[in-house]
């Protein structure tokens, strides 16, 4: 072991004790075992396998999936440094209702392995019929009721607070079934685990690059009702800036087709539109949200002048874009109080480069290089809340 992980050991715990290919700690009152040679594995008392989640069966930590965390190709230090100080304190400090939803994201596993039963296979979600919900409140009651579960029945099994992430259940003689609600799953993964439902109905104006990326976000927090609004097609030219993998399709039906996978209950309207100045206020006239990107500087100005005309004073509109040169995206949060300073604002924004023409662009027209995570930024900051009519700059990361 070298000199600076021996240090990192002493920083935690200076009675640490190395014995074969193992080196022990106690760090705020938790026993550590960090196998340093070979296999380069923490672990921790395997007696907290099934009590405390993403412990193996041996005891050592699990970071992706139902694998251990395996050192050899990453920066030792810094993955010891974070799993002692952030995740394994994380771990044991995880409420009750917690450890349930972290133990029902894994069911199958833990069936198998803890309960030991040896058929485990998926249960289809088609025409479920429940015989009784059942709420979980610690992980002891988890695994005693799936026990002196009834054979032949379904049950939905959910944890209180996160009721969404719910397991259904099934006993038969010889095996268990599961199913999990992954899309929900997915939702907590992406957007934290107490994630609200979006109640809002949002409209898209473009949907290629910038929006799709916007659309994709909020599907994490369960999108529900949206209006799409774009004539174009996706072609290869959209492949690298297009978060819907759909070629030779309209935009509109590549996003349906997206979010229908996801969710089948989404509520979608759309268009296949360019929309001019004196176009219908129907497209927009129950929406709670506008989100604007488009690729060319006459489409930008018919647009402001359609919102002008047709929103209302409790819409809330966001024009979003990306540099004609790609150093860095933009957005501005406005309603038609501010709408035409907001578009003025946004549109002729400079960060300093003296570059004014084409700002405000979508993608499709701009020379611009990015990539999938500067998108990915962008939208995820734009989502938030910001003060009305300030145009907030998303620097893109250079290599």
């Amino acid at each position: 072991m070298n000199n600076k992980l021996i240090d990192l050991f002493k920083k935690y715990d200076s009675n640490y004790v190395i014995k074969e290919s193992i080196i022990q700690i106690n760090y705020m009152g938790i026993n550590i075992y960090y196998e340093y040679k070979d296999k380069k594995i923490i672990y921790l008392d395997k007696n907290y396998f099934g009590k405390i989640p993403h412990i193996m069966m041996d005891g050592s930590l699990c970071i992706v999936g139902n694998k251990v965390v395996q050192l050899k190709e990453l920066n030792e230090e810094e993955m010891l440094k974070n799993c002692i100080e952030i995740y394994i304190p994380w771990l044991v400090s995880l409420p009750e209702n917690l450890r349930v939803l972290e133990f029902l994201s894994e069911l199958q596993y833990y069936c198998k392995n803890l309960l030991e039963y040896k058929k485990v296979k998926p249960l289809k979600k088609n025409n479920l019929t429940i015989a009784k919900d059942i709420c979980i409140n610690d992980v002891n009651g988890l695994w005693e009721t799936i026990s002196s579960l009834p054979k032949n029945k379904i049950f939905r099994l959910y944890t209180s607070k996160y009721n969404r992430a719910s397991v259904y259940i099934l006993k038969t003689q010889n095996e268990i079934k599961v199913n999990y609600d992954r899309y929900t799953k997915a939702c907590q993964r992406v957007s934290g685990i107490n994630y609200d439902t979006i109640k809002k109905k949002i409209a898209f104006i473009g949907v290629g690059s910038v929006n799709s990326y916007i659309i994709k976000n909020l599907l994490s927090k369960e999108l529900n009702k949206i209006v799409l609004i774009d004539d174009g097609m996706f072609t290869v030219d959209n492949v690298f800036r297009f978060a819907f993998p759909y070629k030779n399709k309209y935009k509109i039906d590549a996003v349906k087709e997206f979010c229908k996978i996801l969710n089948k209950d989404i509520l979608i309207q759309g268009y296949k539109i360019k929309i001019k100045s004196e176009s219908s206020s129907r497209f927009i006239s129950d929406c709670d949200e506008i989100y604007v990107s488009v690729d060319n500087p006459n489409a930008w100005i018919d647009i402001k002048i359609y919102l002008e005309k047709n929103c209302e004073k409790n819409q809330k509109i966001i024009f979003i874009g990306v540099d004609a040169f790609g150093g860095f995206g933009k957005f501005v949060h406005v309603n038609i109080k501010n709408v035409a300073e907001g578009f003025r604002k946004f549109i002729f924004y400079d960060n300093g480069s003296g570059r004014k023409s084409m700002i405000g662009n979508g993608c499709g027209k701009s020379i611009a290089v990015y990539d999938e995570e500067n998108l990915n930024k962008l939208a995820k900051e734009a989502i938030k809340k910001y003060i009305s009519g300030e145009v907030i700059e998303v620097n893109f990361d250079e290599d």
